[in-house]
Protein backbone atom coordinates (compact mmCIF):
# COMPACT_ATOMS: atom_id res chain seq x y z
CA UNK A 1 0.00 0.00 0.00
CA UNK A 2 1.31 3.17 -0.91
CA UNK A 3 2.23 5.81 1.93
CA UNK A 4 2.19 9.58 1.53
CA UNK A 5 5.85 9.86 3.81
CA UNK A 6 5.28 13.92 5.28
CA UNK A 7 2.47 12.62 7.12
CA UNK A 8 2.99 8.97 7.34
CA UNK A 9 -0.66 7.91 6.28
CA UNK A 10 -1.76 5.39 3.54
CA UNK A 11 -2.89 6.86 0.54
CA UNK A 12 -6.18 5.53 0.39
CA UNK A 13 -6.41 7.37 4.41
CA UNK A 14 -5.37 10.48 3.03
CA UNK A 15 -8.05 10.48 0.42
CA UNK A 16 -10.72 9.79 2.60
CA UNK A 17 -9.76 12.72 5.28
CA UNK A 18 -9.30 14.74 2.71
CA UNK A 19 -13.15 14.38 1.51
CA UNK A 20 -14.40 16.35 4.67
CA UNK A 21 -13.85 19.60 5.92
CA UNK A 22 -10.55 20.75 7.46
CA UNK A 23 -10.52 22.77 10.60
CA UNK A 24 -12.61 25.98 10.67
CA UNK A 25 -9.24 27.62 12.03
CA UNK A 26 -6.36 28.36 9.44
CA UNK A 27 -3.21 28.31 10.51
CA UNK A 28 -0.72 30.66 8.68
CA UNK A 29 3.43 31.27 8.39
CA UNK A 30 5.08 33.96 7.66
CA UNK A 31 8.41 31.48 6.00
CA UNK A 32 8.30 27.92 5.35
CA UNK A 33 10.54 25.58 3.81
CA UNK A 34 9.98 23.05 1.87
CA UNK A 35 11.71 21.23 -1.43
CA UNK A 36 14.74 22.57 -0.62
CA UNK A 37 13.58 26.32 -0.51
CA UNK A 38 13.08 29.01 2.32
CA UNK A 39 10.57 30.52 1.14
CA UNK A 40 8.59 33.53 2.50
CA UNK A 41 5.69 36.45 2.09
CA UNK A 42 5.79 39.41 0.71
CA UNK A 43 5.33 41.23 3.19
CA UNK A 44 8.18 39.59 5.45
CA UNK A 45 10.56 40.07 2.36
CA UNK A 46 10.25 43.77 2.85
CA UNK A 47 11.48 43.76 6.00
CA UNK A 48 14.85 42.16 5.30
CA UNK A 49 17.27 42.46 2.23
CA UNK A 50 16.74 39.41 1.09
CA UNK A 51 13.93 37.95 -1.17
CA UNK A 52 12.22 34.50 -0.96
CA UNK A 53 8.79 35.00 -1.87
CA UNK A 54 9.32 34.89 -5.91
CA UNK A 55 7.79 31.48 -7.06
CA UNK A 56 6.90 29.53 -9.84
CA UNK A 57 4.92 26.78 -10.70
CA UNK A 58 4.34 24.76 -13.96
CA UNK A 59 0.45 23.43 -14.69
CA UNK A 60 -0.84 21.72 -17.54
CA UNK A 61 -3.32 23.73 -18.73
CA UNK A 62 -5.90 24.28 -21.79
CA UNK A 63 -3.85 26.91 -24.04
CA UNK A 64 -5.61 29.24 -26.54
CA UNK A 65 -3.29 31.15 -28.49
CA UNK A 66 -6.88 34.00 -29.21
CA UNK A 67 -10.45 34.24 -28.98
CA UNK A 68 -10.76 32.51 -32.31
CA UNK A 69 -8.66 29.55 -31.98
CA UNK A 70 -10.10 26.63 -33.10
CA UNK A 71 -7.23 24.47 -31.95
CA UNK A 72 -6.84 24.43 -28.04
CA UNK A 73 -4.50 22.47 -27.06
CA UNK A 74 -3.43 21.03 -23.18
CA UNK A 75 0.56 21.58 -22.42
CA UNK A 76 2.56 22.39 -19.56
CA UNK A 77 3.02 25.91 -18.94
CA UNK A 78 5.24 28.25 -16.27
CA UNK A 79 3.09 30.83 -13.97
CA UNK A 80 5.17 32.95 -11.70
CA UNK A 81 4.13 35.11 -8.71
CA UNK A 82 4.61 36.53 -5.48
CA UNK A 83 3.45 34.52 -2.13
CA UNK A 84 0.77 36.64 0.02
CA UNK A 85 0.24 34.42 2.66
CA UNK A 86 0.81 30.93 3.80
CA UNK A 87 -1.46 28.45 4.89
CA UNK A 88 -1.75 25.03 6.34
CA UNK A 89 -4.87 23.32 6.32
CA UNK A 90 -5.72 20.60 8.93
CA UNK A 91 -7.78 17.70 8.00
CA UNK A 92 -7.17 16.36 11.83
CA UNK A 93 -4.82 13.14 10.63
CA UNK A 94 -3.46 14.85 7.26
CA UNK A 95 -2.23 18.48 7.10
CA UNK A 96 -1.74 20.42 4.12
CA UNK A 97 0.31 23.98 3.49
CA UNK A 98 -1.01 26.01 0.53
CA UNK A 99 0.57 29.34 -1.37
CA UNK A 100 -1.81 32.08 -1.92
CA UNK A 101 -0.06 34.03 -4.58
CA UNK A 102 -0.45 36.97 -6.82
CA UNK A 103 0.14 35.75 -10.43
CA UNK A 104 1.33 37.49 -12.93
CA UNK A 105 -1.04 37.62 -16.34
CA UNK A 106 -0.10 35.54 -18.81
CA UNK A 107 0.01 39.38 -21.21
CA UNK A 108 2.22 40.61 -18.50
CA UNK A 109 4.87 37.26 -19.17
CA UNK A 110 7.46 37.54 -22.51
CA UNK A 111 10.96 36.99 -23.25
CA UNK A 112 13.16 39.60 -24.53
CA UNK A 113 16.01 39.11 -27.14
CA UNK A 114 18.60 37.94 -24.80
CA UNK A 115 16.59 34.99 -24.26
CA UNK A 116 15.32 36.27 -20.72
CA UNK A 117 12.17 35.93 -19.04
CA UNK A 118 10.67 39.44 -17.96
CA UNK A 119 7.59 39.81 -16.22
CA UNK A 120 5.12 42.68 -14.97
CA UNK A 121 4.65 42.03 -11.44
CA UNK A 122 1.91 44.52 -11.29
CA UNK A 123 -0.28 42.66 -13.93
CA UNK A 124 -1.70 40.64 -11.82
CA UNK A 125 -4.32 37.82 -13.42
CA UNK A 126 -6.14 34.47 -12.28
CA UNK A 127 -7.40 36.14 -8.79
CA UNK A 128 -9.75 33.58 -8.80
CA UNK A 129 -7.55 30.65 -8.82
CA UNK A 130 -4.18 32.06 -6.39
CA UNK A 131 -3.33 28.60 -4.29
CA UNK A 132 -1.47 26.36 -5.19
CA UNK A 133 0.02 23.37 -3.32
CA UNK A 134 3.24 24.47 -1.65
CA UNK A 135 4.64 21.00 -2.62
CA UNK A 136 4.39 22.27 -6.44
CA UNK A 137 6.64 25.51 -5.87
CA UNK A 138 9.77 26.12 -7.22
CA UNK A 139 11.53 29.50 -6.39
CA UNK A 140 12.15 32.45 -8.27
CA UNK A 141 13.74 35.87 -7.38
CA UNK A 142 13.15 38.92 -9.35
CA UNK A 143 15.45 41.57 -10.46
CA UNK A 144 14.34 44.98 -11.88
CA UNK A 145 14.75 45.72 -15.55
CA UNK A 146 17.28 48.88 -16.18
CA UNK A 147 15.36 49.75 -19.15
CA UNK A 148 11.99 49.54 -17.75
CA UNK A 149 11.07 49.94 -14.02
CA UNK A 150 7.78 48.35 -14.76
CA UNK A 151 9.34 44.74 -15.78
CA UNK A 152 11.40 42.60 -13.25
CA UNK A 153 14.18 39.79 -15.02
CA UNK A 154 13.43 36.29 -14.13
CA UNK A 155 15.85 34.88 -11.79
CA UNK A 156 15.56 30.76 -11.33
CA UNK A 157 17.38 29.39 -7.96
CA UNK A 158 18.06 25.24 -7.20
CA UNK A 159 16.78 24.30 -4.32
CA UNK A 160 19.54 24.65 -1.48
CA UNK A 161 20.02 20.44 -0.27
CA UNK A 162 18.68 20.94 3.40
CA UNK A 163 20.12 18.19 5.24
CA UNK A 164 17.86 16.02 7.40
CA UNK A 165 19.19 17.42 10.51
CA UNK A 166 18.23 20.91 9.62
CA UNK A 167 21.47 22.35 8.84
CA UNK A 168 22.22 23.54 5.54
CA UNK A 169 24.53 22.09 2.74
CA UNK A 170 27.69 24.19 2.33
CA UNK A 171 27.50 24.19 -1.76
CA UNK A 172 24.26 26.23 -2.18
CA UNK A 173 23.79 26.90 -6.21
CA UNK A 174 21.88 29.65 -7.05
CA UNK A 175 21.58 30.02 -10.85
CA UNK A 176 20.66 33.89 -12.42
CA UNK A 177 20.71 34.14 -16.53
CA UNK A 178 22.26 37.35 -16.03
CA UNK A 179 25.64 35.48 -15.15
CA UNK A 180 25.62 33.51 -18.65
CA UNK A 181 25.79 36.93 -20.47
CA UNK A 182 29.11 38.26 -18.38
CA UNK A 183 32.65 37.32 -20.05
CA UNK A 184 35.21 35.55 -18.59
CA UNK A 185 38.45 36.93 -17.74
CA UNK A 186 41.61 35.05 -17.74
CA UNK A 187 43.83 35.95 -15.26
CA UNK A 188 48.06 35.84 -16.65
CA UNK A 189 50.02 32.84 -16.20
CA UNK A 190 52.63 34.41 -13.68
CA UNK A 191 53.02 34.41 -10.17
CA UNK A 192 49.57 34.53 -8.35
CA UNK A 193 51.26 37.51 -6.13
CA UNK A 194 50.52 40.75 -6.10
CA UNK A 195 47.47 40.70 -8.91
CA UNK A 196 45.04 41.83 -7.43
CA UNK A 197 47.15 45.08 -6.16
CA UNK A 198 46.01 48.26 -7.82
CA UNK A 199 48.05 50.16 -9.73
CA UNK A 200 46.05 53.47 -9.81
CA UNK A 201 47.29 55.15 -6.64
CA UNK A 202 49.66 55.24 -3.99
CA UNK A 203 49.98 53.01 -1.13
CA UNK A 204 49.53 54.24 2.48
CA UNK A 205 51.58 52.65 5.09
CA UNK A 206 50.15 51.81 8.72
CA UNK A 207 52.09 50.59 11.38
CA UNK A 208 50.02 47.92 13.92
CA UNK A 209 51.97 47.74 17.15
CA UNK A 210 50.64 44.06 18.00
CA UNK A 211 52.52 44.28 21.44
CA UNK A 212 49.65 46.87 22.73
CA UNK A 213 46.70 45.28 21.06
Amino acid sequence: MAHDKANNVPIDEIVCWLANKPRSSVVTFSGYEINGFNFTTRDRDCNRVTQNSGVRVVANTLQISSSKDKSPHFGDMTFYGVIDEIWQLDYLMVKKTLFKCDWVDDRGVCTDNLGFTVVDLNRIGYKSDCFILACHAKQVFYVKDQLDNNKSIVCSVTDKAYKLNGERCEDVDVFSPLSNKLPVCELDEKDDEGIYDRKDCDAIPIDIDLENQ
